[in-house]
């Protein structure tokens, strides 16, 4: 079995009748495509025909074998520069393996085996429709690495990047690894070090100089010789080493023919430089930015799969930034750029000359060390002070904070409202995922007594009947909320009743600092435990932890989230905090007094009290209605494990969101279940309706890369809330990878809002297909097992006809036109999402 560090997806492209273009010698990964071989074993009868598949596989490459109608995966397959070589199980034996070894010679291969008791067989190859095609074919604008070489591909051939070997000092997942901060690196040096002998830099890269050595020393003047020297006051300028600003930038990558335009901005945030990079509508932030006299270095990490790393090093001069990087998969890439508003910075201000000037000292902080990674421990019972406490270090970076009015102006426009029900036009645009611009700071309007706690002397128990009435069944109509799936992140699998109000300020920060707000992540659900006292009329309060919910509240909004809350439909929550039953009118005001925007109604205990559908249906239905009535647009999710076929009475309750079944564990086995377990629940979801089978998993222990890009992509076509379910303070760069790969999540975010289903199965694979607004098809497939198999599709099955247009939404790359069918071959545990478009 085919194992990398990084193993992630793989696939082939089977399309009918899909015309060849010949060029004069295969391009680099030449193996990649489909062949048509011979096998001629020992004696040289009898000979037998088939094919050879080769596709990439993450950082690897992977492949099947079919000879007479019997197909078996190969596995250590390795192309080094033509020479070819891997290992396959030989058909109508016993556990017997033959390892080929051969080179490649144009569109011809010729492998050898040796093996002892197996005796020599030899495999003769020709590529299926000569070499693999070079016609491109335009991607969209947004995204230049998608504008790799497209063609009508010959049968079972996809066609993949080239990707320059990292070197034998270098292997990938030592590269990757030290990128990622998993493992130690060396500290900050006064210089940038050599580029690794393994990867030249093209021609057109920059001259990275080092810092010039200090002059020596010259023996100290006299008071007269100092005043006869001194120059002229002159006008005070930006110091010449000074990072901190606006820059416009020009990039170049390996692939593009051209520079394109982007931006830098950097801040210093004490001790540390933070920065984020703009391009094609992305925001990024920029990862261990250092900087030691005039030497600058920080990472790029771009999203997808497989992510990219781009590792910059450089020089600042006045108002000149001058950067080389190598990612560890595409090469080299340059970046130029310029101070934005240089001149009017440097315009000359009036100042009084001094008697004996002297040249303006610059003091520059050492570049700080690598933060240590937090482990969360028990969050503290006390009362904490109002204001938050700072975030703990971590691998994120904070983005920077600046005025107002130096604020740049964010490429991504705000969300546009949508009309439930109505037939949505367009697809889903990126652009829509982002939140609204933050704020500067946050609202200074005071708080409502009710958002703060109250002496326990001054609590007074609720006086609830020991069977609250219920109101008569009614449809609620449409609230116009959640036209699209919610994107967020949940305190309550992490963090559970042990909340407080800095941890949450500190998750906000994290969702921040990572970008991922950017992407669309915006509502922060604040679980179970945050419930206080009634007074005496019976109004809701925070517990100490939470010492003001409204300025919590405020925060969150003025970093551009949204306020999520969860309370209980029963006497006591889940964890035994005071809950809403029989003051659903009055809580659900409080909720709006303090700015909530998303509510989440747990059932918790009440079984023993109403324990019949209809009685469960009129409770949620009560505080649905008591929303509705508060005066603010808010949210409902409710929450009952899925009893009684929730989907298909919820949204009559007013709810815009529900809970399909129980918690999610973290590991594949309980994601599995929960979400392959929607299939034939699609009818019930739509704009402002969706069923939610439970958290994202990606970044928790018991999730592979491969299990949490596998959760995204059944979520992706499921239509289902992407509600982060780890612990968004400690995030490792893959984890934010994962969940930031924008083509990804517009398939979650799609305007159309219908929710996927299964549309093929067989053994441990699955295929699932969801419509789009714009008229394309996404098409996840699964490989749920532990072997290399394929997986395949029809058109039929798909429900469309006609040549498509696939793409790969991961390695974010135009894969080819099929017609009437499409296979992959997918190893143990991973998966692929594919677009399909006319």
């Amino acid at each position: 079995m085919l194992r990398t560090p990084l193993k992630l997806l793989s696939a082939a492209l089977v399309a009918a009748s899909a015309p060849s273009v010949t060029i004069a010698a295969p391009a680099p990964g030449a193996f990649i495509g489909t062949w048509a071989i011979e096998q001629i074993p020992p004696g040289g009868t009898p000979r037998q025909q088939g094919t050879i598949t080769i596709t990439r596989n993450g950082d690897a490459l992977a492949g099947a074998m079919n000879l007479g109608g019997t197909e078996v995966p190969l596995t250590n397959v390795n192309d080094n520069g033509g020479i070819i070589s891997f290992s396959a199980p030989l058909s109508g034996s016993l556990g017997l393996v033959l390892n080929y070894s051969g080179a490649i010679q144009g569109n011809q291969l010729g492998v050898a085996s040796q093996d002892l008791g197996a005796g020599s067989y030899t495999l003769t190859a020709q590529r299926r429709g000569g070499a693999q095609s070079q016609v491109a074919q335009a991607a969209p604008a947004s995204d230049a690495k998608a504008a790799a070489p497209l063609a009508s591909a010959p049968p079972g051939a996809r066609r993949a990047p080239a990707r320059p070997s990292l070197g034998a000092q270098q292997a990938p997942g030592d590269y990757v690894a030290r990128l990622l901060g998993q493992a130690p690196s060396a500290g900050p040096a006064a210089t940038p070090p050599p580029a690794s002998p393994s990867v030249s830099a093209p021609a057109n890269a920059p001259v990275v100089a080092s810092a010039p050595p200090p002059a020596p020393a010259a023996p100290a003047a006299t008071p007269a010789q100092a005043r006869r020297a001194a120059p002229a006051p002159q006008a005070p300028t930006i110091p010449a080493l000074i990072l901190e600003g606006e820059w416009s930038a020009e990039q170049t990558t390996p692939d593009s023919i051209g520079p394109s335009a982007a931006t830098l901005s950097f801040t210093r945030e004490g001790d540390r430089v933070a920065g984020v990079f703009r391009s094609d509508g992305q925001e990024l932030p920029l990862f261990d930015v250092k900087q030691t006299d005039s030497d600058v270095s920080f990472s790029v990490v771009v999203p997808g799969t497989p992510y990219e790393t781009i590792l910059y090093r450089g020089t600042v001069q006045s108002d000149r930034l001058e950067m080389a990087g190598l990612g560890e998969k595409q090469g080299a890439y340059s970046l130029t750029a310029t101070r934005q508003g240089a001149a009017a910075a440097l315009a000359p201000a009036a100042a009084e000359p001094a008697p004996d000037p002297a040249p303006p000292q610059i003091a520059l902080a050492p570049a700080p060390e690598p933060p240590p990674v937090l482990t969360p421990g028990p969050m503290p019972q006390e009362a904490p002070a109002p204001a938050p406490e700072p975030m703990p270090q971590t691998a994120l970076v904070t983005p920077p904070s600046a005025p107002e009015s130096t604020l740049p102006t964010s490429p991504l426009a705000s969300r546009p409202p949508v009309t439930p029900y109505a037939t949505p036009d367009g697809g889903a645009q990126l652009a829509s995922l982002a939140p609204p611009a933050r704020e500067a700071t946050p609202p200074r309007s005071s708080s409502p007594a009710s958002a703060l706690p109250i002496p326990q002397t001054a609590s007074v128990p609720p006086q609830r009947p020991e069977k609250a009435p219920l109101p008569v069944l009614r449809d609620l109509a449409p609230s116009g909320l959640a036209p699209t799936p919610l994107m967020g992140w949940s305190s309550r699998q992490k963090l559970g009743s042990r909340t407080d109000d800095s941890t949450i300020r500190q998750a906000v920060e994290g969702l921040v600092a990572s970008g991922l707000n950017l992407i669309g992540y915006v509502y922060v659900e604040v679980g179970d435990g945050w419930q206080g006292a009634r007074d005496a009329e019976g109004v809701l309060h925070p517990n100490d932890r939470f010492p003001d919910m409204k300025a919590l509240g405020d925060y969150i909004h003025s970093q551009g989230l949204k306020f999520g809350l969860t309370a209980a439909a029963a006497p006591k929550s889940c964890n035994g905090m005071e809950g809403s039953y029989g003051y659903e009118e009055l809580d659900a005001r409080t909720f709006a007094e303090w700015g909530v925007d998303y509510v989440v109604l747990e059932w918790c205990g009440l079984d023993a009290i109403h324990p019949t559908e209809v009685e469960m249906r009129a409770l949620f239905q009560k505080m649905g209605e008591a929303l509705r009535a508060s005066g603010r647009d808010i949210v409902y999710g409710i929450s009952q494990k899925g009893q009684f076929n929730v989907e298909l009475w919820a949204p009559r309750t007013g709810a815009n969101v529900w809970r399909t079944g129980d918690e999610l564990d973290e590991n594949w086995a309980s994601v599995a279940a929960a979400g392959f377990g929607q299939n034939g629940k699609e009818y019930a979801a739509g704009p402002g309706m969706w069923n939610d089978p439970g958290l994202l998993q990606a970044g928790n222990v018991g999730m592979t890369a491969d299990a949490s890009r596998m959760q995204v992509n059944l979520w992706a076509v499921l239509a289902a809330p992407m509600m982060l379910g780890n612990d968004v303070r400690i995030m490792t760069r893959e984890t934010v990878a994962i969940l930031s790969n924008r083509e990804v999540i517009a398939i979650n975010q799609d305007k159309l809002g219908r929710q996927g289903k299964r549309i093929a199965q067989a053994g441990d694979t699955q295929v699932w297909a969801k419509p789009l607004a714009d008229g394309s098809l996404a098409v996840a497939f699964f490989n749920t097992g532990t072997r290399t198999t394929s997986v395949a599709v029809t058109w039929e099955q798909l429900g469309i006809d006609g040549p498509r247009l696939a793409r790969d939404l991961w390695w974010r790359e135009n894969l080819g036109i099929a017609n009437d069918n499409y296979r992959v071959i997918l190893t143990g545990g991973t998966s692929m999402l594919l677009k399909f478009s006319r």
